[in-house]
């Protein structure tokens, strides 16, 4: 019924981010949405989501979709699979500035 769409971009931080990141500083992330299978990657979904958790000047580069269950994803990757499915989204932010 439901898959994992990932995005990957970058963004610079809000003033006052709940991350605590300096504002205008650009970061890497990942955001992982979840979708009904087979459609299409939602970026306006993605970019609202982005945009929710603090983030501006958003790009993203591409997305793809992710197998949760896979031996392949790293511990990191595989919690925010599950969060996403759970809560809908989820999103890993690069700590080094880009």
């Amino acid at each position: 019924m439901f898959e994992i769409k990932l995005f990957l971009g970058t963004a610079a931080a809000e003033a006052g981010s709940a991350l605590g990141y300096p504002a205008g500083e650009r970061h890497a992330l990942l955001v992982f949405c979840r979708q009904l299978r087979g459609s299409e990657p939602d970026w306006a979904l993605a970019r609202s989501v982005t945009h929710e958790a603090g983030w501006r000047e958003i790009e993203f580069l591409k997305a793809s979709t992710v197998d949760p269950t896979s031996a392949d994803l790293d511990q990191a990757t595989h919690l925010s699979c599950k969060d996403a499915m759970a809560q809908g989204s989820a999103i890993i932010v690069y700590a080094d500035a880009v």
